[in-house]
């Protein structure tokens, strides 16, 4: 005679009596689990629902034999209540599916797994990450570039991290730095962009781009003035998604004459005391101002020598040079192709001026040396380097010439010069 079963789900609700072929269909069919309790009808006790249809699935095919139990059995208190006469009831509807009561123990499992993690696993994580970044530290509180004046003195709980660690990367970095405590990283970018007439805005934009490739969804919230050690600045708060996890960014940028400084800073949105650290460090970020003042002792030397060009002009060419590696010697025959190069930029009634105002120069000068200094001009817009000895001779005679000139001569033929040297270097 075939065997009734009782089916008990994990939320306490039995069905049953069913037989053995409407419990294999609840099976395959997903309703219960393979480790969900079930009474055999008879049985001193509980079984799985893996154990009975394993051991029906030992009778020959087609066959619904009666179930072989344990010859021990073990019994549970809850089967002695149970008896063989137990009264007939009308079959129980089929259970739900089991999926919502799996769903519910599974997500119970994982809540434990992830308040393990917090109290356990995250804990060792930060000791590692602790670990691995004090060994990439060095001892310096620190950071100086003496070629550019650069530095950044470094708050309790950063560390200035050795040129080879890879702790995190930072293209182009001239330094990097990491606050083990908070999970916090910043990274240092000096770059000279001679003649110096990038805006600090554009600076940041590079810093940006600098780690374009490695993060996502970038995000910027606000940019605005700002002071360093009483020097204007510009910063710029954003966020991206980098390395798993949205990132806050806060990014500093300074200028030195042609060379700009910015110190980025970021750190997971979660943490609390990042943005504390990294406010921290970018008020460590100074600049010397050495560079600035190695333009303005070249302009007061150059400007009795050059009296055809303008404080400002005279300062934008000195950038170039000294950014490119060049020297002040060389500002005079630059200051000439500049002109030439930017008089497109000039109308056409300030370009008849400033040929009026060159005729004013030539005019007391002898014609033989008139002629000479006119071919040395050319070779001079033509881009071709001109002989030592003959600018030796030709630069005082027409530092001379200019110099007489009439005061409002002289400050109109600086206006136009340095519109055109303006508009050649706005060309670069």
């Amino acid at each position: 005679m075939a065997i009734a079963f009782t089916v008990k789900l994990p939320d306490g609700n039995e069905y049953g009596p069913v037989d053995l072929a409407t419990l294999r269909s609840w099976h395959e069919e997903g309703r219960i689990g393979a480790d969900t309790w079930v009474w055999p009808e008879g049985s001193p006790e509980w079984l799985t629902v893996i154990d009975v249809l394993a051991g029906a699935g030992q009778e020959a095919p087609g066959a619904e034999a009666p179930l072989r139990l344990k010859e021990e059995p073990k019994v549970h208190s809850a089967a002695k209540t149970r008896t063989a006469a137990r009264p007939p009831s009308d079959p129980a509807p089929a259970p739900k599916r089991a999926f919502g009561t799996l769903a519910a123990l599974l997500a119970a499992f994982v809540a434990g797994l992830l308040v393990l993690g917090y109290f356990v696993l995250l804990p060792r994580l930060d000791q590692d990450r602790n670990r691995r970044t004090m060994g990439d530290a060095v001892p310096e509180r620190r950071y100086l570039d003496p070629a550019s004046g650069v530095s950044v003195d470094l708050p309790e709980g950063w560390v200035l991290l050795k040129p080879d660690s890879t702790l995190f990367t930072a293209p182009q970095a001239a330094a990097r730095f990491a606050h083990p405590e908070t999970g916090a990283f910043a990274a240092l970018a000096v770059e000279s962009i001679p003649p110096g007439v990038l805006t600090l805005d554009a600076a940041i934009d590079r810093a940006v781009d600098l780690r374009r490739a490695l993060f996502t969804d970038y995000r910027e919230r606000s940019r605005a003035d700002a002071k360093a050690a009483e020097r204007p600045a510009r910063r710029l708060l954003a966020s991206w998604k980098e390395g798993g996890g949205e990132q806050r960014v806060a990014v500093l940028a300074l200028q030195d004459a042609w060379s700009y400084s910015t110190l980025a800073a970021w750190c997971l949105a979660k943490e609390g005391s990042g943005d504390q650290a990294m406010d921290a460090l970018l008020g460590g970020l100074r600049r010397s101002g050495a560079l600035e003042a190695r333009v303005a002792e070249a302009v007061a030397a150059l400007q009795p020598e050059l009296p055809e060009l303008s404080p400002a002009s005279l300062a934008l060419i000195v950038r170039d040079r000294l950014g490119s590696g060049g020297s002040t010697s060389e500002v005079a025959d630059a200051s000439t192709r500049a002109v030439s190069q930017g008089l497109p930029a000039l109308s056409a009634e300030e370009a008849g001026e400033l040929r009026q105002v060159y005729a004013q120069v030539y005019e007391p000068v002898p014609e033989a040396q008139r002629q000479r200094l006119a071919a040395w001009q050319r070779e001079l817009r033509a881009g071709r380097q001109a002989r030592p000895e003959e600018a030796g001779e030709l630069r005082p005679l027409l530092r001379d010439a200019l110099v007489a000139l009439p005061d409002e001569a002289r400050a109109r033929l600086q206006t136009l010069n340095e519109k055109a040297i303006a508009a050649a270097y706005a060309l670069r």
